[in-house]
């Protein structure tokens, strides 16, 4: 019994030690595969990475002096990430001001040439979220800006449950759909219903998950079979109860160019259960 556990507990410790790569792990930007030359590594419960190849799929900038390292150039704020091979504190500063300190699990380091710094500490740092699956790391660059916060996802309402969609194209897509056809505000409209073909709700989420806006079309009616030439159109702000005249013209658009890619797109997303009709 007491031999049992000792193996058990030495394969968890393997598990927690060994290099990530001997696992299969991949770890993609926004989709897209980020690729190597030295293998991402686990260490205390961390992820481990050459931080460079993701932090030009970011377009951010990284520069070595003696044991500094500096990530810059993530986005216009001016902000750098400051961290140090061999220590576990890292700062975030700006015009050489620092703004926070930082504590880490585990000091960067430099192995076979190469320096690892932590993956998700770096990544949110730079306004990204990271999502973990098995054998896969996802790191979502942030989206467009509603209110002051980046939008990282848009989750659709439907009858049965809700779908959540984070590709950062279909994300800026269904942000300008909303915002570049929203109109001057408007009293509630009468004979307009709720348009469902492709979720009840649009609710705009943040990288933690909340909810920054949460809006519904409205269309005519019983004039579904318009899709999507609507003749009228209104957006209801759920979250504060107001209502906004809206331009059809954008509607149809964003709908039709690209041989109608955004239809297609959430069609794939709803997995069958949505219906323009």
């Amino acid at each position: 019994m007491r031999k049992n556990l000792f193996w058990s507990v030495c394969l968890c410790l393997l598990l927690l030690l060994w290099p990530a790569a001997a696992f299969g792990l991949s770890i993609g930007v926004d989709g897209q595969k980020v690729e190597f030359d030295a293998q991402p590594e686990v260490k205390n419960n961390a992820i481990f990475v050459p931080i460079r190849p993701i932090a030009e799929q970011m377009h951010a900038s990284v520069s070595y002096t003696g044991r500094e390292v500096v990530i810059a150039d993530f986005d216009a704020s001016g902000a750098a990430i400051v961290l140090h091979i061999g220590s576990a504190e890292a700062v975030l500063q700006k015009d050489g001001e620092t703004l926070q300190t930082y504590t880490l699990s585990s000091a960067p380091y430099v192995k076979g040439g190469r320096t690892f710094l932590p993956l998700r500490f770096v990544s949110e740092q730079m306004g990204c979220s990271v999502q973990y699956t098995p054998g896969l790391v996802r790191i979502v660059l942030p989206g467009p800006e509603v209110d002051g916060q980046a939008v990282f996802a848009v989750k659709l309402g439907l009858a049965g449950g809700t779908v959540s969609i984070d590709e950062k194209e279909t994300v800026n897509t269904l942000v300008s759909l909303i915002y570049d056809g929203k109109l001057a505000e408007a009293a509630a409209p009468a004979d307009f219903a709720v348009w469902d073909s492709f979720g009840a709700t649009y609710e705009l989420q943040n990288r933690q998950g909340g909810a920054i806006a949460t809006w519904q079309f409205l269309v005519p009616a019983g004039a579904a079979e318009q899709f999507p030439a609507y003749s009228a159109m209104y957006l209801y702000d759920v979250l504060n109860d107001r209502y906004y005249a809206y331009d059809p013209a954008v509607f149809a658009q964003k709908f039709g160019e690209n041989g109608g890619i955004l239809e297609l797109t959430l069609t794939a997303y709803l997995g069958g259960r949505g219906s323009i009709y």
